[in-house]
């Protein structure tokens, strides 16, 4: 029961990161959806691979669903609830990237920094 419970949250996960992937591709932004795996080595033991749930990775952003859009780029973190501010926000992530410029940005009510 557990893993079917984990396997509709991964799709309805890839189905929500994929929005954010198509957005970013409308505004001429490459993102690769990244299915992540855990897997822990230890010596006569064995563990099995374990799920860390997917990810969108465009240039130094990654994207994930932890009960918002969870956006990471470098030490700024930000939680965004809508696709639209999601994909506009990425877009500025990168554009600053991109023009060597910093990273931060704080124009958003929900952005969080850390």
């Amino acid at each position: 029961m557990c893993a079917v419970h984990t396997e509709r949250s991964e799709d309805e996960q890839l189905k929500q990161l994929g929005w954010v992937q198509d957005g970013l591709a409308a505004s001429g932004v490459r993102a690769l959806l990244v299915r992540r795996l855990r897997l822990t080595l230890a010596q006569n033991r064995y563990h099995p691979p374990e799920t860390a749930g997917p990810v969108l990775v465009a240039g130094p952003v990654t994207v994930s669903v932890e009960g918002g859009y969870v956006v990471r780029c470098g030490d700024t973190l930000a939680v965004l609830v809508e696709v639209d501010e999601t994909v506009a926000y990425v877009n500025d992530l990168i554009t600053a990237a991109s023009s060597g410029g910093s990273t931060e940005h704080g124009s958003s009510p929900r952005a969080n920094q850390s």
